[in-house]
């Protein structure tokens, strides 16, 4: 009972409901939990820092953190950055979900929440993993979390 297949199977039975929804506005508690999930996720690793510190960190130069060096990690980086945003295909279907509410400026609306909170779980996750973990930051930082 306790191996990942049942947990595999388990979790998609219970999610089966959820990707028949039509609309987005049926999974209105999904995102919400969502959102709470990376919100909780992003006070923890606050508090872990303010707390404990960057015991896992044992780089000395905080500045290395911040020098840009012109590779194809750079390239990749920018690649992985415009993949992030590229939710534009989901334009149309968000549109068509505002029900009563649909117009333009609410489209907008929705478009700039969704970038606004984006910007924001990158850019708080991607600072407190740096000072968290420093140089042996691995590339998921939850491998890094699971390993601490």
């Amino acid at each position: 009972m306790t191996s990942r297949t049942i947990y595999v199977l388990g979790l998609s039975l219970a999610m089966t409901p959820l990707c028949l929804k039509k609309t987005l506005a049926e999974m209105k508690f999904v995102s919400i939990l969502l959102f709470l999930a990376i919100g909780i996720f992003i006070v923890l690793f606050i508090i872990q820092l303010a707390t404990l510190g960057s015991l896992e960190n044992h780089d000395e130069n905080y500045g290395q953190y911040y020098k840009i060096e012109f590779n194809m990690a750079l390239i990749t980086g920018f690649n992985i950055i415009v993949l992030a945003y590229s939710y534009q295909i989901n334009l149309f279907p968000t549109y068509n979900s505002l029900g009563a509410n649909k117009s333009n400026k609410t489209a907008l609306e929705a478009i700039m929440i969704g970038s606004g909170l984006s910007f924001f779980i990158y850019c708080s996750l991607g600072f407190l993993s740096i000072y968290i973990f420093g140089s042996s930051l691995k590339s998921s930082v939850l491998t890094n979390v699971g390993e601490e």
